[in-house]
C-alpha cells in the first residue's frame, strides 16, 4: 500500500505518517525498488496513534504501549486524572477516555475508529489538534525558491568557468543546444556537490544565505547517500530535470504545495529549519549574486588574455593570433599563422582557423626592435587598381592581430578595457582611416578609395559609372612611448 492510500484511509498527513515512522511507532516494509509498502496492520496502528494523540497522550507513552512496558488502562487513568483537573471544559475528551477505560482492551486490540468518530462529531476543540506531529519544515516558497535559484547559479557559474578555462569555450558563441547541454551538466554538478554540502555543512550556499538548514530527523547531518537521494528528488520532482515547460510545471507544483504547508516529496525524511528572517540576509543574497557575476567577469577577462605576454616574438604573436581564431570560432577555412608569421594550413583537429569571406588574405609584415626578435610593430597593406571587384572588409584581421599584439603587452592588465575599446574602434571605422592609442599601443589605419561606394556592412560595391577603381589600405599596430 502506498503512502497516498494510507493518507486517505487514516486521515493523517504524509508529514504525520513520516513523523510517526521516525519515532518508531510504525515500521513499514520495503519493496525491492526501495519504496515503503504499508499494510493493514499499519493502518490500524496509525488510527490508534491518531486517537491517543488527539487525547494528548504523549509519544513516549505510546511508545511504551507498543513495547508493552505500559498498559492502556494505566495510561488512560493518568490522562483522566489530568483532564479532570484541567480548568477548561474537556468533557468530550473525558467521555472518550472513560469509554475506552470501560472497554478494558489492550492497545493492540483497541478499535480506534469508533472513538475517532465520537471526537469528530464533538464540537470543535483545539485540544484534539495534532498539528505538531511532524518534522520541522520551512513553508516559505519564495525564500526556498530564491535559495534554489542561487544554488543553480552557483552550479552554472562553476561549469561556465570550467568550460572556459579547461575547454577554451566562449560562452558568447554558445548555441541553444549548447546552452541546454550546459544546463544538464549543471544538474550533474548539483547532484555531486549538493550532497557534499548537506553532509558536511547541513546546508547549501543559497540556503546558508537565508539561514536554512537540512538535517536528519534526529538532527544529525545527512549521509552522502541520503543527500544524493534528496537532490535527485529535487532535480526530478522539483525542477523537472530542467526540461523546458515541464520544469515550469514542476516549479509551480512545488510552489503550491509549499504555500499550502504541504511537505515536499524530497523532504519527507528530513528536518528543515529556518534560523531567522533578518534584513541582512536579503543584502547578503544580492552580494552573493554580485560575487558570481564577478567570478564570471574575471574568468572572461582571463580568457581574453593570450597565451604569450611580455616581449613578443613573431612566433609568440602567431600563437596569440591562432589562439583568438580558436576562441572566437572563426572557422571558414583552415589557414593559420606559422612560427614565421606566414599563412599555412592548420590541422583539422586543432582550433586554429581564420575566416575569409572574400578577397585576398593580407600578408603581415613584422618590425623587430632588438636582436632577440622582440616585436615593435605588425601590419599589412592592400592596393587594388584598375579592375572592378567587390572589396571585403579587413576588420577581422585588424581585430585579431590587434588583440594578439596589444593584449600580449605587459601594459595591458587583466581588467584592461583594451579589448572592448579596440574592437569598438575598428567596428566604428570600417573602410575609414583612424588612429587608436591606449596603454602604450597605437593602431593606425589609412584608407583611400575611388570608384567604390560603401553602403554599410563589410563590403564596398564598385560604381559602374566610375572611370577608375582604386582601393588602398595601410594598417599597423605598434609600441609607442618606449
Amino acid at each position: 500500500m502506498t503512502i497516498r492510500e494510507l493518507e486517505t484511509r487514516t486521515g493523517l498527513t504524509r508529514a504525520n505518517i513520516r513523523f510517526y515512522e521516525y519515532k518508531g511507532l510504525i515500521a513499514p516494509s520495503r519493496l525491492p525498488s526501495g519504496y515503503r509498502d504499508y499494510s493493514e496492520r499499519d493502518i490500524h496502528r496509525l488510527l490508534r496513534i491518531k486517537l491517543l494523540r488527539k487525547l494528548q497522550i504523549s509519544i513516549e507513552a505510546i511508545q511504551e504501549l507498543i513495547r508493552g512496558t505500559k498498559q492502556l488502562d494505566e495510561v488512560l487513568e493518568a490522562k483522566l486524572q489530568m483532564l479532570n483537573q484541567a480548568p477548561q471544559d474537556l468533557s468530550a475528551a473525558i467521555t472518550v477516555c472513560d469509554s475506552m477505560l470501560t472497554e478494558q482492551v489492550p492497545f493492540s486490540e483497541l478499535n480506534a475508529m469508533q472513538y475517532l468518530m465520537t471526537i469528530e462529531s464533538a464540537a470543535a476543540n483545539d485540544f484534539f489538534k495534532i498539528d505538531g506531529d511532524q518534522l520541522s519544515q520551512v513553508h516559505r516558497p519564495w525564500r526556498r525558491f530564491f535559495a534554489r535559484f542561487f544554488d543553480m547559479m552557483v552550479y552554472g557559474t562553476l561549469w561556465t568557468v570550467l568550460g572556459m578555462l579547461l575547454f577554451n569555450q566562449n560562452p558568447a558563441l554558445q548555441s541553444s543546444a549548447g546552452n541546454f547541454l550546459d544546463g544538464m551538466i549543471g544538474l550533474l554538478l548539483m547532484l555531486f556537490l549538493e550532497p557534499v554540502w548537506l553532509h558536511f555543512f547541513a546546508t547549501t550556499p543559497g540556503k546558508a544565505i537565508f539561514g536554512m538548514r537540512i538535517t536528519c530527523a534526529d538532527g544529525s547531518r545527512l549521509t552522502y547517500g541520503q543527500g544524493v537521494a534528496r537532490t535527485w528528488g529535487v532535480i526530478g520532482k522539483g525542477i523537472g530535470y530542467n526540461i523546458p515547460i515541464y520544469n515550469f510545471y514542476r516549479l509551480w507544483k512545488s510552489f503550491r504545495m509549499c504555500s499550502e504547508s504541504e511537505i515536499l516529496l524530497w523532504d519527507e525524511d528530513v528536518r528543515y529549519t529556518l534560523k531567522d528572517t533578518q534584513w541582512y540576509r536579503s543584502l547578503s543574497y544580492a552580494g552573493g549574486i554580485v560575487l558570481l557575476f564577478l567570478l564570471l567577469y574575471t574568468a572572461t577577462a582571463f580568457k581574453l588574455l593570450p597565451p604569450n605576454r611580455g616581449d613578443l616574438t613573431i612566433a609568440d604573436f602567431a600563437e596569440n593570433y591562432n589562439y583568438y581564431l580558436a576562441y572566437f570560432d572563426l572557422d571558414s577555412d583552415r589557414m593559420v599563422l606559422d612560427e614565421l608569421g606566414q599563412w599555412t594550413e592548420g590541422q583539422s583537429d586543432n582550433t586554429v582557423i581564420v575566416l575569409s569571406i572574400s578577397g585576398e588574405r593580407p600578408d603581415f609584415w613584422y618590425e623587430v626592435k632588438d636582436e632577440e626578435g622582440t616585436l615593435q610593430a605588425v601590419g599589412f597593406e592592400k592596393h587594388y587598381t584598375g579592375d572592378e571587384r567587390l572589396i571585403s572588409s579587413d576588420d577581422q584581421y585588424m581585430m585579431l592581430s590587434g588583440l594578439a599584439f596589444a593584449n600580449g603587452q605587459k601594459t595591458v592588465g587583466l581588467f584592461s578595457k583594451m579589448t572592448e575599446a579596440l574592437i569598438k574602434t575598428i567596428n566604428a571605422h570600417t573602410f575609414e582611416s583612424f588612429v587608436f592609442t591606449q596603454d602604450g599601443i597605437q593602431m593606425r589605419t589609412e584608407v583611400s578609395f575611388d570608384g567604390y561606394n560603401h553602403y554599410g556592412g563589410d563590403f564596398m560595391i564598385p560604381l559602374d559609372a566610375a572611370s577608375t577603381h582604386v582601393y588602398d589600405l595601410i594598417y599597423e599596430i605598434r609600441l609607442i612611448n618606449e
